[in-house]
């Protein structure tokens, strides 16, 4: 349905459409992912950082198969690092997985994100924050990546 609607618009006004989805697979979801002509996948470099990619790639299987579409991983962004042993190694642990599908740039944990999410736009609250220069690179990024 997404894709269709997208797909009808007379004119297309922009380079790029970002959706940010929720970290489950339901409906909404699925129907972003079968209109996307790709995506990036975060993974928080937290405890949990590896339990839903299993379910997130049989997932994205059965799409490529049943809609008969390519749904390409543009890239992995590690989110969340806190610099600690912990976050160090799993972020080592991505990149032995995804190898150079993960983007250079790596978010980190910065309050000033947490802070604009609640009511503000980040590069308006806190533009010189760590969250916001990192995320500054990461768009920068993906940019070079998508149109080479």
């Amino acid at each position: 349905i997404l894709r269709r609607a997208i797909e009808a618009m007379p004119e297309q006004p922009f380079d790029y459409i970002v959706i940010d989805t929720p970290p489950n697979l339901n409906v909404v979801s699925v129907n972003i992912l079968a209109a996307c002509s790709g995506f990036i996948l975060p993974i928080a470099l937290d405890v949990f950082a590896f339990l839903g990619i299993k379910l997130l790639e049989n997932t994205l299987a059965e799409l490529r198969v049943n809609l008969r579409i390519p749904i390409p991983l543009i890239g992995v962004l590690a989110t969340l690092h806190d610099n600690t042993i912990e976050s160090r190694e799993r972020l080592q642990q991505v990149r032995a997985y995804y190898g150079d599908l993960v983007f250079p740039t790596v978010i980190p944990v910065n309050v000033k994100v947490k802070e604009a999410n609640d009511q503000h736009v980040l590069y308006d609250y806190a533009p010189k924050s760590s969250g916001a220069i990192a995320y500054t690179r990461f768009v920068e990024e993906v940019i070079a990546r998508v149109e080479r």
